[in-house]
């Protein structure tokens, strides 16, 4: 192999790269064969996409598309065949946390470590969940 094709070989794979900003959505559930949130930035830029536009996603796999358009305020519908694949779309597009949710599961683990941890023993009663 050339060294010339060896460094375009090594450029591509720097440019499919998760980039640091991206960590928060994209990096929790990562798909082999997922292309990189900045791919779909540049394409939402190169087309002109604002508010107000509409993005169909007919494979779109863990949803990296509908992250990004979500991210821009930009309509998107996904359609997935894979169904962990769509488990991963869904989830990685669902901002709307249950505050009251969160903080009882977390009571709940923290009660679940006081009784099952013997370490865990002096711990306060609310763990500092609120």
């Amino acid at each position: 192999m050339s060294y010339a094709i060896a460094r375009q070989e090594n450029r591509n794979h720097d440019a499919n790269r998760l980039q640091a900003n991206d960590q928060a959505v994209h990096s929790w559930y990562r798909f082999v064969l997922s292309f990189p949130p900045h791919l779909v930035r540049d394409t939402i830029a190169k087309f002109r996409l604002e508010p107000g536009a509409q993005v169909l996603d007919p494979f779109c796999g863990t949803g990296t598309t509908l992250a990004e358009c979500k991210k821009n305020g930009i309509a998107s519908i996904g359609i997935e065949a894979n169904i962990m694949a769509e488990f991963a779309s869904s989830v990685k597009t669902n901002w709307q946390p249950d505050p009251d949710g969160l903080r009882q599961h977390a009571r709940q683990v923290a009660e679940h470590a006081r009784t099952e941890q013997p370490r865990f023993e002096g711990l306060p009663g609310n763990c500092g969940v609120h």
